[in-house]
């Protein structure tokens, strides 16, 4: 049914009328839309809906649709506004305050409809408008008290304008996002809610005070009822709902014309029933090659009951999502999807309950629904501000390969994130591996650096693992990022294998937790470089620790620490064969008031201590003076980087040895100790060649080179000495950057040596190898 751009209806302007004005229709030789016809509205003509129509097919806005000011309900196969047209139901000026209800209807079907959008959508493409300004309702606050299992009432922060018969819901306190709970409001007088039936579950609301740090656990509470609903069919199969869709011109190009740009204004919608699952782009909000879309926002809305996602920003620019309220996404709540959108920022939003996938077309699978994040995150220059990531199945924010941040445009502060399991169940043992609820990951195709991230002012509490990050030369690409001024609480581990500064670490709070994982470890350091600076540790009592490694062997694990501060905590070190070295600037780890280096004390770290260190018994630690350590890698013609029994042992001149069974797991070095010196236990006759290289035991060491002398006996005279470039793979004899070197004549001029060097003790059949940081020498018969 084509409306004509001819008619005018007495009292409006000319080219609009109503939609249940007979006389408009029989104007333009027309009967009114019955049930299943399709509409198009022409450009240049306004159509006001006054009257909820029949069960309609499809609606095409060219000129403009507006709803008028009284409760409608309006139930399309599709509603697509094609530029120039416009969908109107409120304004800034003027905001919607009865109830429209839009329902997408229709089976499943593969049926493109125009451009890319399917079926059963609400759409904007080519230049069109939505304009749905509701009410603008307080979306969220959080408890002022605990709410004790049972409750029939809650109390607020603050007073609210949410009414009887409305939905609220309460988010989890604890490790098991499943706590959260709907509810439907009874009554309400003032900051007091009464509930229409008891919690199930107790929900935390107190402030707690750590060391003159605030603690805030309390539970949010978000509104999910809104006056204006976009919604699916009730019980589509197959989880084939509805869905919003704002693109240019094309479903497979970012948009640059900026004619051709729709544009979406969205406050105060309840999105129910929407997204079609397992259908790419079918998502119940979704900016999609949209290019710069300044001026767009989607704000003060709830999403629920959804079959497939929440809002997804795509190929989009500079759009704000605010203050929305997400409830039980299955796949990833919030998302950018593909790593090129840019200024675009998310405020104040609240989701609650992120669920994965139970399973994946391919497509799909490679977004990682499965691992279902409540913010999912590919484009990294873009603003993160004050949102409550509140429990789900796996984890909250995921950077998932994002290579390089720019710093100018990048900002994630006072977000909170809170029960996440990180893809295990309730009462699940183990480690949790290279997991957390803030998570930042690469791949090995990826770019070897992520970052710089700043992450400011967070608070993370209830989770199996807090904060994971790759650490320093992880082959998957490296993350470089600081934590600063935040607060973390009652997780399994805090933090593992990167820095926090000014930050507050609590092992167990008043917030109890059945879940015996819950402030297990404070710190867990994994291979790279953590430094901590002016960092607190809160009751870590026994069988807990605030600092620890995530395994028990060598692997080149370092700490930086500094001004640490202990209120009913300690720690304890492991007892494996760990080379963890933690160097304590100002004594406030060991307690010695001095500058030390605190290692393990068990038999397996034998190298990384001498008699000159303090055994602290309780921490299972030994305080050493000030001592730089290296990693001496060592190849043959037999072995490179993994054990092999008949490796030769290590010897340092007290008699201590390092025997190849120490060093189980690749890559195979030995730990030396700056100004001891060290004997390979073999004959260089046994092997075709040795190669050796040292490294400084901190990889982000950028200081000047330095020394070691390591003695390698040999029985033979007929050897030659070569200095190699420091390739990573195994070349054998055929190094790069293959340089012969003159044996010098005597130890004092090794000694004096400022560049890799040699003297052979023939007497002795000794060759004494000089090598500095990040050089390779290659021995060779």
């Amino acid at each position: 049914m084509l409306l004509a751009a001819c008619q005018v209806t007495p009292g409006l302007p000319p080219n609009t009328g109503y939609w249940s004005d007979a006389r408009f229709w029989a104007g333009l030789g027309l009967s009114k839309p019955q049930e299943g016809q399709d509409v198009t509205i022409p450009a240049g003509v306004r159509v006001i809906l006054d009257e909820s129509p029949p069960p309609l097919g499809g609606i095409t806005v060219l000129g403009e649709l507006e709803f008028a000011r009284k409760n409608l309900n309006l139930t399309v196969r599709y509603l697509m506004v094609h530029g120039p047209g416009v969908l109107r139901i409120g304004s800034e000026e003027a905001p919607f305050s009865h109830r429209a209800v839009i329902t997408l209807s229709g089976p499943p079907s593969d049926e493109d409809v125009m451009l890319g959008m399917g079926t059963k959508f609400l759409g904007a493409m080519m230049g069109g408008r939505l304009e749905i300004i509701g009410e603008n309702r307080v979306a969220w606050t959080k408890l002022a008290e605990t709410a004790p299992a049972g409750s029939t009432q809650i109390r607020l922060v603050e007073p609210v304008d949410w009414r009887v018969g409305e939905e609220i819901v309460i988010a989890s306190t604890a490790l098991d996002p499943y706590q959260a709970e709907v509810r439907t409001i009874r009554a309400v007088q003032g900051t007091q809610i009464t509930l229409d039936r008891p919690l199930t579950y107790g929900h935390f609301g107190e402030l707690q005070t750590f060391a003159g740090r605030v603690l805030d656990e309390r539970a949010e509470v978000g509104l999910l009822s809104r006056n204006i609903v976009i919604q699916g069919d009730e019980n589509p199969p197959g989880g084939f709902g509805g869905h919003v869709m704002v693109m240019g011109a094309s479903p497979s190009r970012r948009e640059t014309n900026p004619a051709l740009r729709s544009r979406a204004r969205v406050r105060g919608v309840e999105f129910r029933r929407l997204g079609q699952f397992g259908r790419l782009a079918r998502y119940p909000f979704h900016w999609h090659y949209n290019g710069d879309s300044s001026g767009d926002y989607l704000e003060n809305s709830s999403f629920h009951s959804n079959f497939q996602r929440g809002i997804v920003v795509h190929s989009t620019d500079n759009v704000l999502v605010r203050n929305n309220v997400l409830y039980n996404t299955l796949g990833h709540s919030i998302m950018t999807e593909d790593g090129s959108e840019q200024g675009n920022r998310f405020e104040r939003n609240l989701v609650v309950l992120t669920r994965a996938f139970p399973y994946l077309s391919s497509h799909l699978q490679e977004q990682n629904d499965h691992k279902a994040a409540s913010f999912w995150i590919k484009g990294p220059s873009n603003a993160f501000v004050g949102n409550a990531a509140a429990g789900g199945e796996f984890t909250a924010f995921w950077f998932d390969n994002v290579g390089e941040v720019d710093a100018g445009r990048f900002e994630f502060r006072d977000n909170v994130i809170h029960s996440y399991l990180l893809g295990k169940a309730i009462g699940a043992p183990g480690n949790v591996g290279d997991l957390g609820a803030l998570w930042i990951t690469g791949d090995r195709a990826a770019p070897r650096v992520h970052g710089p991230f700043l992450f400011e002012r967070l608070t993370i509490y209830k989770t199996r693992s807090a904060l994971w990050a790759n650490p320093v030369g992880d082959p998957a690409g490296e993350v470089r990022m600081e934590v600063r001024n935040s607060v973390l609480a009652d997780n399994g581990v805090a933090i593992g294998s990167h820095g926090i500064r000014d930050s507050l670490i609590v092992g167990k709070s008043a917030n109890l937790d059945a879940e015996g994982e819950i402030g297990r470890l404070g710190v867990q350091e994994y291979g790279g470089t953590t430094t901590l600076k002016n960092v607190t540790f809160v009751n870590f009592g026994p069988g807990t620790s605030a600092i620890a490694t995530r395994n028990c062997f060598r692997e080149g694990p370092n700490m930086v620490v500094e001004n640490l501060r202990w209120v009913e905590a300690q720690f304890s070190l492991c007892s494996g064969s760990s080379d963890l070295a933690i160097f304590d600037q100002d004594g406030s780890l060991s307690g010695s008031g001095r500058a030390s280096v605190v290692v393990p004390a068990a038999p397996g770290s034998r190298a990384m201590y001498t008699q000159e260190c303090e055994l602290n018994a309780a921490a299972n630690a030994r305080i050493c003076p000030m001592q730089e350590y290296f990693n001496l890698l060592l190849e043959t013609d037999r072995f490179f980087r993994s054990y092999v029994p008949d490796a030769p042992s290590l010897l340092r001149d007290d008699g201590v040895v390092q025997s190849s069974s120490d060093v189980v797991n690749p890559p195979f070095y030995w730990t030396l100790i700056e100004g001891r010196r060290y004997t390979l236990q073999t004959d260089l006759v046994a092997w075709q060649y040795v190669r050796l290289r040292l490294y400084p035991k901190y990889r982000n060491y950028d200081g000047p080179p330095r020394a070691a002398v390591v003695v390698l006996p040999s029985s033979t005279p007929a050897f030659s000495v070569y200095r190699c470039a420091l390739e990573l793979q195994q070349p054998g004899a055929q190094c790069a950057g293959k340089t012969r070197l003159d044996p010098l004549e005597s130890l004092a001029e090794l000694e004096g040596a400022r560049q890799v060097a040699y003297h052979y003790d023939a007497s002795a059949g000794r060759i004494y190898l000089k090598l500095f940081t990040h050089t390779s020498l290659l021995v060779q018969r």
